[in-house]
């Protein structure tokens, strides 16, 4: 099919295009560390410049804002020998206009359990990444250096822009369809948040364009974020001789029953060429932290 074949043309990442976004990566890192407003990425201070050694010991509670969740923990620590001897937790649901990220904490929690820990990455509902930067590498830092030499830099990446990015028509819909029209370009192809609903356009094309799946176009593909990252996914990793994950979610959420295994092979073919891209964008995203570093 013409569309599906233009599609994976228009997303494809070739080693070559990955070096390029890498670089463009450690490229933006450099500036945003150079001056506020400087970069795509914020790289924003985080005044963390002491992370766990992993000789923690004795009661601690933690508050995680981020993702879909706001999270309370009560942890026992107990050093190296016994990590974590107790842990509880709680979660509340946030609303997605309040969402956010985690990096610190992951990365904090990553440097409790292995020193050699540099970076901390989300790929959930939303997307960001931190690492440690030697302090006197931040330019911008105008205050009194820390006695560690260290500081956690929170990138804020979902807001990365390149001219190497792969976007394709849909990406351009998307974006301009959002309530942040311009921002968080590589956010919006890698996060879990708008994966689902790449697809959904693919298919909709397909559907107006191709009559793909049949002589009407389904009324609920024209919905935004109808489908959902998570059925993406569950598509993608469909392994059944008739997919007949696939089927039921076709049916269930997008109201197309029916459907042949040619279609649903086709409908499979768009989630991997969507998860592939955004998980071979996010390697060469974390490719170019370790660069700078």
């Amino acid at each position: 099919m013409a569309i599906l074949k233009e599609f994976e043309d228009m997303s494809d990442t070739p080693l070559g295009k990955l070096k390029q976004v890498a670089e463009a990566m450690t490229v933006e890192m450099h500036a945003g560390l150079a001056s506020e407003g400087g970069s795509t990425l914020g790289m924003l201070i985080s005044s963390v410049d002491n992370l766990p050694t992993g000789n923690e010991h004795g009661l601690f509670y933690a508050l995680d804002l981020g993702g879909t969740k706001f999270c309370l923990s009560r942890v026992q620590l107990g050093r190296k020998k016994r990590r974590v001897l107790e842990q509880e937790s709680t979660e509340v649901s946030i609303p997605p206009h309040m969402m956010s990220t985690t990096q610190l904490s992951f990365l904090a929690g990553g440097r409790y359990l292995n020193n050699d820990v540099v970076a901390a990455v989300t790929l959930g509902t939303g997307t960001n990444a931190a690492y440690v930067e030697c302090a006197n590498a931040i330019s911008k830092w105008h205050g009194v250096l820390p006695k560690s030499g260290e500081m956690v830099i929170n990138m804020e990446w979902g807001n990365f822009r390149s001219v190497h990015l792969p976007l394709t028509e849909y990406d351009h819909a998307l974006d301009v369809e959002s309530l942040n029209v311009g921002e968080q370009s590589f956010g919006k192809i890698i996060s879990g948040k708008y994966m689902g609903d790449i697809v959904r356009r693919v298919l909709l094309k397909m559907a107006e364009e191709a009559d793909f799946f049949g002589d009407t176009v389904p009324s609920k593909l024209r919905i935004p974020f109808t489908l959902r990252t998570h059925e993406m996914s569950a598509m993608h990793h469909d392994n059944s001789p008739d997919l007949r994950v696939v089927g039921s979610i076709l049916q269930d959420i997008l109201g197309i029953s029916n459907t042949s295994l040619t279609t649903r092979k086709v409908v499979v073919e768009v989630c991997v060429i969507v998860a592939e891209r955004g998980a071979r964008l996010s390697a060469a995203g974390i490719l170019g932290i370790l660069k700078k570093k």
